[in-house]
């Protein structure tokens, strides 16, 4: 009953439909209702054809706020969803901003949700060859989701996307807020990076370096 019933809600949000949270919810309790639905979802979104569909928008969003139901509420299920979204990203590409971004957001609150290092690693992997703007955005979104205080293990990573993403440099003036803030506290060693990321961090600062940049931020 259980797997016809996600059978059921797969049908209804491949049409557009947004799961109703709480028919969805008491479905998606069910750990094999939710790893079917998962695979359904991923089976769409890794399909290059679907963001190409007169639906393909309505959908993912249906299909993205499912994935974000099954987070929620079966927490061994994290690495299938992020398995899931990286397999979006690929089939996704630059074809649509608004899809690529949706699917960005849920990466981020994976991570939110404790998938923390395994989103990490998978970001860092991505942005190598990702679209420079897809990947600040995605830092932005994952400072969003997630404040100080910040590990080196966890500032690492972004610090590394942020040198990729920002090749002419930052700027102090244009950057998102929670991005300042995360370059301001490792300048100011909270958390200490290591050698190599700290300097990477002094690398895209504006031409005033570490001075200029930390005189920049007080008060703001």
């Amino acid at each position: 009953e259980a797997l016809s019933g996600a059978r059921d809600l797969l049908c209804a949000t491949a049409k557009g439909a947004p799961p109703d949270p709480a028919a969805a919810g008491a479905l998606l309790n069910v750990p094999a209702a939710a790893a079917g639905a998962l695979a359904g979802a991923a089976a769409a979104l890794s399909d290059p054809e679907h963001y190409k569909r007169v639906q393909g928008a309505a959908a993912t969003r249906a299909f993205l706020a499912l994935v974000r139901e099954v987070v929620r509420l079966q927490p061994q299920l994290h690495l299938k969803a992020l398995a899931l979204l990286e397999g979006a990203l690929g089939a996704v590409g630059t074809s649509s901003k608004e899809s690529a971004e949706r699917v960005l957001d849920e990466l981020a609150s994976l991570l939110g949700a404790g998938c923390v290092m395994p989103v990490l690693q998978f970001a860092e992997e991505w942005a190598g060859l990702a679209d420079l703007s897809f990947v600040r955005y995605l830092v932005e979104r994952v400072l969003a989701t997630a404040g100080p205080p910040f590990s080196p293990e966890f500032a690492g990573p972004l610090v590394r996307m942020l040198r990729l993403s920002n090749p002419g440099g930052l700027s102090a003036r244009r950057l998102d807020v929670k991005v300042a803030e995360l370059v301001t506290l490792c300048l100011k060693g909270k958390p200490k990076l290591t050698p190599p990321d700290h300097a990477a961090l002094v690398a895209v600062l504006p031409p005033g370096g570490v001075a200029e940049w930390l005189q920049s931020q007080q008060g703001r």
